[in-house]
């Protein structure tokens, strides 16, 4: 049966990211937060250092399997700050293929998480097929491309589900940032602040008396900000622990042309801006992708807790179900009632000795989560005893022969 599978696939790798149509993106990224016109704008505006390929597995024309992926060079140990780290650098200097390799990555460099392309109604048969496919091609491409380290980025419990055994088994595994999401289940802004502690809801209403000294603007056409809005992306990639690439200023110049549903939330005082965040919205939900602000007045005034309570009632003013807060400050959002959604990263080195290296530093490579969270388990679909969450079947029903290992729903 497998062989009679494998001869009715065919596998193509292609340069770019782009390589289905709308809908068969619909198909196969059900739920998934960035929408296939977003994806297309990373990629037409380009990142420094930064490669996009993709694997495509069909079925005749119809695609089953989509494999996004992007290369290039990446500290492994940047977001180690403990003891030792100094000790650690000299290391990486000695060993510079080890700790600053050529990555060839699987998902997405600017996603909420790490995500692949499934149909939903493919057979688990099919799907082991395309996937024995696409590790021999991903080695291949490794190969040719002289890439170290092999990453499966971001992957969380749901959107891994169906990530390759031998991945998960022979991989090294390190946490990474989790996903905050808000479900909005409040029918005024109020009521919002009514659900949280006493403490935040008295400070938060203290801090609302900033927004008298402020004039908010919802725009598509930021103009004359713009070299501020980047200037202040630039400032907040600066102060990050770990950043994974820096985008270009076209892509900020351009997102709301681009990309439907992108809009610019523009934070001025006297005119003069003092923060933006560039948000998108979807069917479901309202994506903070990117935020910044002054450095010090942004902070007097209390911008990233009024840009917060803003998100939150543009949500129920417009009844979208879902605030995506994006990663880390989980101590901070969680008493703002967001929920976190754990990821992984999985990686393999193509040296031996140098995963085995890896490996044993990757307990304290990992990031560390301000508050405590569940592992994200990826690859449960392929256990016979894993039980089978709603977002793992098929849309007719429970099935082991159809799954939907594709699907996030809404509400996580």
């Amino acid at each position: 049966m497998a062989s009679q599978a494998r001869d009715c696939l065919n596998l193509e790798v292609y340069d770019r990211l782009d390589v289905v149509t709308p809908d068969e993106w619909q198909r196969l990224f059900p739920g998934f937060p960035d929408n296939l016109a977003l994806i297309q704008h990373i990629q037409e505006s380009g990142m420094d250092r930064f490669s996009f390929y993709s694997i495509v597995v069909r079925e005749k024309e119809h695609p089953i399997l989509l494999v996004p992926l992007f290369e290039t060079r990446y500290e492994v140990h940047s977001g180690y700050h403990g003891a030792g780290r100094k000790l650690l650098d000299r290391i990486a200097q000695i060993l510079p293929n080890v700790f600053y390799p050529k990555i060839l990555g699987v998902g997405f460099v600017e996603g909420e998480w790490g995500q692949i392309g499934f149909e939903p109604e493919a057979t688990l048969e099919q799907l082991q097929v395309a996937w024995t496919m696409v590790l021999k091609a991903l080695d291949a491409i490794a190969s040719s491309h002289q890439a170290n380290l092999m990453a499966f980025v971001d992957f969380n419990s749901r959107s891994g589900a169906c990530l390759p055994d031998k991945v998960c088994r022979e991989y090294a595994h390190i946490a990474s940032n989790p996903c905050g999401v808000l479900p909005i289940r409040y029918r005024s802004l109020d009521e919002y602040l009514d659900s949280l502690s006493k403490a935040t809801r008295k400070d938060l209403r203290r801090k609302m008396k900033k927004l008298g000294e402020l004039e908010i603007q919802r725009t598509t056409q930021p103009g004359k900000h713009l070299d501020r809005i980047y200037r202040f992306y630039q400032e907040t990639v600066a102060r990050s622990d770990a950043s994974f690439g820096i985008q270009r200023r076209t892509y900020f110049e351009q997102v709301c042309a681009k990309v439907p549903g992108a809009e610019y939330t523009l934070y001025l005082m006297n005119g003069e801006l003092m923060a933006f965040n560039l948000l998108v919205r979807t069917e479901h939900s309202l994506v903070d992708k990117y935020f910044g602000m002054d450095a010090v007045q942004g902070r007097e005034l209390n911008l990233y807790f009024l840009s917060w309570l803003e998100n939150i009632r543009y949500c129920i003013e417009q009844g979208i179900p879902q605030y995506h807060a994006g990663p880390a400050a989980e101590g901070l959002k969680s008493r703002l009632n967001a929920e976190f959604i754990p990821s992984v990263i999985l990686f393999r080195h193509r040296n031996p000795i140098a995963q085995k290296v890896l490996t044993t530093l990757a307990p304290y490579m990992g990031y560390e989560p301000e508050i405590e969270l569940p592992k994200a388990q990826p690859g449960s679909i392929w256990l016979a005893d894993a039980p089978q969450e709603p977002s793992l079947l098929s849309r007719s029903g429970p099935s082991t022969s159809k799954p939907n290992p594709g699907n996030i729903p809404v509400a996580l």
